[in-house]
């Protein structure tokens, strides 16, 4: 007896360190308590078969004003109610985006913030949010050398800068703020509709999906990571994940970094790649560090033209997440997905839709073969492909498939016209189709 109470004992201890070792700055950050966390309802709004709610939501108070102007971060949080609503599902779904400060309570949006909100409201009769200013910008540092208010990549490059500096005030990275900024619309959300008498007793929100593009995208999965509530993610050209790997492959690709990157190399943060402090960096807000967290059903939507990111990067990394893993390539679109919005809202949709009816999703694996080859295995037990088709592209000069290779749109040279095309693959045997392409010449 007493010795399996030891064994019991030393199991706890084992599982407590695990749990201890995993709690990162990220968790410690979006848990402290924030008296300046509120949310007023403005107004709403009617439209085709749903009512939208304009929400000024204050999420937290990011570092102070001496250091931070401003460091009370607000947001709109557009809520969509459908007026037909199913009372079994209780779902709802998150887009993050963008947008500048200040706003105002005396200035609320007088339409929809984002289409996918509305279409997704609509489509799945469930409540739809689309949460605005992630991050809030622009912002100035006070303590900023180049005193400048800065906004997107400019912002987080910053605070990136200021972590190599000085490890011990990891509460600086933006991806702070804007994790926490979507748990406390979450919260915000559920406290709006559950205790809502005008929707009782039908609408409830218990659990999310989440969903953003690029740094979006990106606190996408910190979100994931952290808060239990959510139940799906959609991630969208944020394959950043084995970031310091994928960035030395792009320096050996291109010869140099892509113009993209601009921002973090005005910090110098690219001499820092090899540096344990970089690693450091990562481990705060690398989806890996998560990964035994990040299990729900995944839609990772990236692109094969993207300016950030090279189109294997997501490839690296997929194969080492837990759980449900859809990857879509977009072909022949670049970071902003300009052109393809429609057929990825389509995508996201139907994966939506899948998840709230508990439908089964395409199972299937595939692995790179020493040969190049990619040999695709669909399980015979799951949901058949209607066609498989293979995208191949081809640049005879060098391993760059950026549509766009510098910033100046009106200058031609920018733009690198390599165009994905497909061809359909026929089964080599039962659910196994293999992607074979000869060898180029260059």
């Amino acid at each position: 007896m007493n010795s399996l109470l030891l064994a019991l004992c030393l199991l706890f201890s084992v599982l407590i360190a695990s749990t201890l070792q995993l709690r990162t700055p990220l968790d410690e950050y979006v848990a402290l308590a924030d008296p300046t966390y509120k949310y007023d309802v403005i107004n709403s709004f009617e439209k085709d078969g749903m009512t939208m709610y304009n929400i000024l939501l204050t999420s937290q108070t990011y570092l102070t004003e001496k250091l931070v102007q401003p460091s009370l971060w607000q947001h709109w949080l557009q809520v969509c109610v459908p007026e037909v609503y199913d009372p079994n599902n209780q779902l709802g779904f998150i887009y993050i985006d963008g947008g500048h400060n200040p706003i105002s309570a005396s200035n609320p949006p007088k339409k929809v913030l984002n289409p996918l909100g509305e279409i997704l409201c609509l489509s799945t009769g469930s409540v739809v949010a689309v949460l605005d200013q992630i991050p809030n910008e622009p912002v100035y540092f006070t303590q900023d050398p180049v005193h400048k208010h800065r906004t997107e990549d400019a912002e987080i490059a910053y605070t990136w800068r200021h972590f190599v500096n000085n490890t011990k005030e990891p509460f600086w990275l933006s991806r702070m703020p804007m994790t926490k900024a979507v748990v406390k619309a979450m919260d915000s959300i559920q406290d709006f509709v559950n205790n809502n008498e005008h929707f009782a007793p039908f609408v409830k929100v218990n659990n999310f999906v989440v969903a953003g593009a690029s740094k979006r995208g990106w606190t996408t999965w910190t979100t994931g990571a952290v808060d239990k509530r959510v139940v799906g993610i959609v991630p969208i050209v944020a394959p950043v994940a084995k970031l310091r790997e994928s960035m030395m492959i792009m320096w050996k690709s291109y010869g140099a970094w892509s113009f993209a990157l601009e921002d973090y190399l005005d910090e110098d943060l690219m001499t820092f790649l090899r540096d344990p402090v970089f690693g450091e960096l990562l481990y705060i807000i690398d989806p890996l560090t998560y990964v035994d967290r990040l299990t729900m059903p995944k839609l990772v939507i990236c692109d094969t033209g993207d300016e950030f990111f090279m189109p294997n990067a997501a490839g690296r990394f997929t194969n080492l997440l837990k759980g449900e893993t859809l990857l879509r390539m977009v072909a022949n679109a670049e970071h902003s997905l300009t052109g393809h919005q429609i057929d990825v809202t389509a995508s996201v949709q139907t994966w939506y839709i899948s998840l709230i009816n508990n439908y089964r999703r395409p199972e299937f694996s595939w692995v790179i073969e020493a040969n190049g080859d990619i040999t695709v295995t669909v399980d015979p037990n799951a949901v058949q492909p209607e066609k498989v088709l293979m995208f191949h592209g081809h640049n005879k000069h060098k391993r760059d498939f950026r549509l766009v290779v510098c910033g100046d749109i009106k200058n031609i040279s920018c733009f690198n016209p390599i165009f994905w095309a497909s061809e359909e693959l026929k089964p080599v045997s039962a659910g196994k189709y293999v992607a074979h392409m000869d060898t180029p010449s260059q």
